[in-house]
């Protein structure tokens, strides 16, 4: 008796540790899972935080817009309102309309087959120069419809490219290379994003006979930095 009662004691132990380990092992793999899950892709819009709205946008600019353009001001060196200002401008408008349902919202529609493509109407070797930045910034899988890596590109573009290569010298830098933005940097910056180049606003390629790029650049700079334009 004492002897069976010892064997049925080990099984028993035997058991609970098998179960032990079999319960220790599914938590394991259920946490994992979660962790997985909740980590997939580079952002998702759960995880991605909003970035505090920068000193350079006022109320003008909706939320959603605000924090993505303040996101690809601290990444690229491109002010937020320079960016914004293109942005509007591209799209002929004076007004952002109703704020982006979220931080991940894709234009819709996205014409993919035009020669410039997405929110920023950035061209297909323009867009391709950028990727490589993107990923630096944890963007895996850039879209060129998503307004946030779209905003960011035309950042990187706009600082790397246009400021460094295709303006005055002195229109937006003063002597040390620190950044100094006034109505006549705006007017060469915001125009070379089209023009590609200190050509002035002497081309349509981005204008038609009710808009001027550059002049709607500074009008449009005013309003979201939220001063008056002086006449």
């Amino acid at each position: 008796m004492r002897r069976r009662g010892s064997i049925e004691l080990t099984l028993m132990l035997v058991v609970l540790v098998v179960f032990t380990v079999f319960f220790l092992a599914l938590s394991a793999t259920t946490a994992l899972g979660v962790f997985v899950q909740n980590n997939e892709g580079d952002y998702s819009s759960d995880t991605i935080s909003k970035t505090p709205r920068s000193t350079t946008l006022s109320s003008f600019v909706p939320d959603n817009y605000a924090s993505i353009l303040s996101e690809a001001e601290e990444l690229t060196g491109t002010p937020a309102a320079i960016i914004g200002t293109v942005f509007l401008n591209e799209h002929h408008s004076l007004t952002f309309g109703s704020d982006l349902e979220s931080l991940e919202t894709l234009e819709s529609p996205c014409d993919l087959d035009g020669p410039y493509q997405g929110p920023m109407q950035m061209g297909s070797g323009e867009w391709s120069a950028q990727i490589s930045k993107l990923n630096a910034a944890g963007i895996t899988d850039p879209d060129i419809c998503s307004y946030r890596h779209s905003f960011i590109a035309a950042g990187h573009l706009l600082y790397d490219g246009k400021l460094k290569q295709d303006l005055p010298s002195d229109a937006c830098l003063t002597d040390a290379g620190e950044l100094s933005i006034n109505d006549e940097c705006v007017y060469w910056w915001v125009q070379a994003y089209c023009y590609g180049g200190p050509t002035g606003c002497t081309r349509t390629a981005c204008s038609n006979s009710v808009w001027s790029y550059c002049e709607k650049a500074v009008e449009i700079y005013h309003l979201i930095i939220g001063e008056v334009l002086s006449v």
